[in-house]
């Protein structure tokens, strides 16, 4: 793990060296990195839910994912966008280097029963 100034580094690296070029090239040819407003021709932003039953596996399974699964999603998410794709391998580079280590977990005073 490295230290939140190591961690800013990186990301300000990041920004500066991948994103903002990016954004740029996209400006310039008329279209954002991010939507800035609703789709105009958008008749409605829901989504109806496919019909299905939740298993077992749906109520198991945590928020947290591996940075490989992150990068199937964001592949899958980014597929018809060569210029994200090709951030893809630096971002997920970048994952475990900005990873937040766990507290310890604190021991349980002995007196824990008086307070409930």
């Amino acid at each position: 793990m490295h230290s939140t100034e190591q961690q800013q580094r990186l990301l300000g690296a990041f920004f500066e060296q991948r994103l903002l070029p990016l954004a740029e090239r996209l400006r310039a040819g008329g279209q954002p990195l991010f939507p800035l407003g609703p789709e105009p021709g958008a008749g409605s932003y829901y989504l109806a839910a496919a019909p299905a039953a939740l298993d077992r596996p749906d109520f198991e399974r945590g928020p947290a994912c591996s940075v490989a699964e992150f990068g199937a999603a964001l592949a899958w998410l980014w597929r018809d966008d060569a210029e994200l794709l090709a951030l893809l391998p630096e971002l997920l580079a970048l994952m475990p280097q900005l990873a937040v280590a766990p507290d310890a977990p604190a021991e349980l005073s002995a007196f824990l029963y008086a307070m409930l």
